[in-house]
């Protein structure tokens, strides 16, 4: 988290992370002035689009949706209501068709940088990253004052591998809003994948300053620990982090590692267990149990693992790999060729992948 885009709203963001796990967040009255108030009364499905927010309010998105689709109806230049009805189609999960709606109300509202953002986000869910960076640029160049669509900027810059232009984009929404615990948690987690732990370990603690019950920025400073091979102070921050949200899956998986990395195998695998009870779709916990299961010498059980971190996420090339090694320790060459080959496919520029491969042809 899954890490996440920002949606620019005046009652509530559109998605966010929430403590534990990254969660749609249902928007309660959203309501953007693309027009003025008086113009807004004034217009032919206003009705049904005040109901599609009453429906939301209660959480009945189907019925939001007819009321919107009743809107647009009657009045097929509605911006607003495309708008609308994009974020709850979104919210059901049909991002692919909000894009059009975002689209059609830019039609009628070209001026709007909220609609760029929210079509932004839209594309970056999908995987569409560089038309995505082109609205939010959009947007920025109607409001280059939102932080949140900055954050939603350097999100997209990261998918793209331009990773000094996301630093950039976060040095901007921080510059904008300085007192916001989650664009420091951001950036952070952005330094820490680049390897750079002193500059990521100095934003986790400027966000802990300001939200230090910000149980995800916890769990980020531990892994940081972690890596840094401190961890005593990684599971100190782990253990915070579950005090805070104990049904976190996060949190068992994070100290799981920790406990790897110390040589607890069967302690990791409980700790797993706990994160898989909590969230059986959890593939970067299937992968990592069958790390462990594998320094156990467990390999049947770790193949088990890795086969079904691998039907959660198909692209998943660590997987692959760790489940080819397995087989080579149970001497099914055959199915280590082939897993092997693929994760090679999947990443062509591991150089350990390609060695094992040609030590087995």
């Amino acid at each position: 988290m899954k890490e996440w885009m920002l949606a620019n709203m005046k009652t509530a963001k559109f998605w966010q992370k929430k403590e534990g796990k990254v969660q749609l967040i249902l928007i309660l009255f959203f309501a953007v002035n693309i027009f003025a108030s008086s113009q807004l009364f004034a217009q032919a499905g206003y009705k049904e689009y005040k109901k599609a927010q009453e429906f939301v309010s209660t959480g009945d998105l189907e019925k939001a949706l007819q009321s919107l689709n009743g809107a647009i109806k009657k009045n097929p230049s509605y911006a607003e209501a495309y708008n609308f009805r994009g974020i709850v189609k979104k919210s059901l999960g049909r991002t692919q068709e909000s894009i059009a709606d975002f689209s059609q109300a830019l039609k009628y509202s070209p001026n709007s940088t909220t609609i760029y953002n929210n079509r932004g986000i839209s594309l970056y869910l999908v995987g569409r990253y560089q038309e995505a960076l082109e609205d939010f640029n959009e947007s920025l160049a109607i409001d280059n004052l939102n932080a949140e669509i900055w954050a939603n900027r350097a999100r997209t810059l990261t998918a793209l591998g331009l990773t000094k232009d996301a630093i950039d984009s976060y040095n901007n929404a921080i510059g904008k809003e300085a007192y916001d615990p989650e664009l420091y948690k951001l950036r952070g987690d952005l330094y820490a994948k680049l390897g750079f732990y002193g500059d990521a370990l100095a934003d986790f603690e400027k966000a802990l300053e300001l939200r230090d019950s910000y149980a995800l920025c916890y769990l980020s400073r531990a892994d940081v620990y972690r890596r840094l091979g401190l961890y005593a102070e990684a599971i100190e921050d782990v253990n915070v982090a579950i005090k805070l949200i104990p049904s976190n899956p996060e949190g068992y998986y994070y100290r799981g590692l920790i406990l790897i990395s110390r040589g607890g195998y069967p302690q990791a695998i409980r700790n797993f267990d706990y994160a898989l009870s909590q969230d059986p779709n959890y593939h970067l916990a299937y992968h990592a149990r069958g790390v462990a299961h594998d320094s156990l010498a467990q390999y049947q059980m770790s193949i088990s693992d890795y086969t079904k971190a691998i039907e959660l996420r198909a692209n998943a090339w660590e997987s692959y790999f760790n489940r080819g090694l397995a087989y080579i320790h149970l001497n099914e060459l055959v199915k280590a060729k082939k897993d092997i080959k693929t994760a090679l496919d999947l990443n062509p520029t591991s150089v350990e992948a390609r060695e094992v491969l040609g030590k087995i042809q």
